[in-house]
């Protein structure tokens, strides 16, 4: 592999990218490879997660500014499928740059990915228009079927054109299809809004549900997921997934946190949760981690 500095690559492994096609959305890919290029702070650890999927899945290159970006792009014989803009904070890329990478590249679709200080940008900042916004809890459930529809010349959310809104970028990923699945799911949560907002979406999809909670829940065998709506995520304790665990021997634990930063996440996968999901949690995303654990 290319070592990285300000540009580096790295081809995708076709094999391994078909079986995680497969998986997401039931179909091969074709075997051309997808051209993505990361523009940002490579070495950032929030965004770690995102570029080794980059890296693994398509055929990657890295530009630590858009200076380097830009440039690249003018040296390069064909541009990228894709373009990533890493942000770990409001402002931090020019918007004249930005305009002139977009110029560069007319026909890639643009995704932001985002850190953590880029939460409260939509609201307090000056969020750049035409571009799916992906934050990097959100990156791993997200992106792969994303990058799959793209690879496979599908209309996917992030192909759309830069004047699409949020909702209309929403309702395209909404369009898919949902496989029903069969399997006894259980529910902890404290909320009672939560709690049943989860079970009715886990019926419509065909799975069998116990509702319950951290401190109430009984032993019972036969469950192959527990969604635990864990609530803030500095308040989210690893002993409750513990408890979670021995009350449901076999089930993989699905947390999903209210603001998760790096650390949260990182410590409740150390502990033993299957999948770590931001709220509010996306139905493509909830369910792609059910279908893997009824098939575990």
């Amino acid at each position: 592999m290319t070592e990285r500095s300000e540009v580096g690559s790295r081809k995708s492994d076709a094999g391994e990218f078909a079986a995680a096609i497969l998986a997401s959305r039931r179909e091969t890919a074709p075997p051309a490879s997808l051209p993505v290029m990361l523009v940002g702070d490579a070495g950032h650890g929030e965004f770690r997660s995102a570029i080794e999927m980059l890296e693994r899945y398509c055929e990657l290159t890295i530009a630590r500014d858009l200076a380097t970006a830009l440039d690249e792009l003018r040296r390069a014989a064909s541009a990228a499928s894709l373009m990533v803009i890493a942000q770990t904070r409001p402002g931090e890329h020019s918007a004249a740059q930005l305009d002139a990478l977009r110029r560069a590249a007319p026909l890639a679709p643009f995704v932001n990915l985002l850190g953590s200080l880029c939460e409260g940008e939509s609201r307090s900042g000056s969020p750049w228009p035409g571009a799916a916004r992906v934050y990097w809890h959100q990156w791993r459930q997200r992106a792969l079927p994303e990058l799959a529809a793209l690879r496979a010349g599908r209309t996917s959310s992030w192909s759309l054109p830069a004047t699409a809104s949020d909702e209309e970028r929403l309702l395209c990923s909404a369009s898919e299809p949902f496989a029903r699945r069969q399997g006894l799911v259980a529910i902890a949560s404290e909320n009672f809004e939560m709690a049943d907002w989860l079970a009715g979406a886990c019926r419509e999809q065909g799975f069998a549900v116990v509702r319950t909670s951290v401190s109430l829940a009984v032993k019972t065998s036969g469950v192959a997921a527990v969604l635990w709506d864990s609530g803030l995520a500095g308040e989210a304790n690893a002993s409750d997934l513990t408890a979670l665990q021995g009350v449901f021997p076999g089930a993989r634990v699905i947390a999903l946190l209210d603001f998760p930063r790096i650390e949260h996440y990182e410590r409740l996968l150390a502990a033993g949760a299957a999948a770590v999901l931001s709220k509010p949690v996306m139905l493509a995303e909830l369910f792609g981690q059910l279908e893997e654990a009824a098939s575990y």
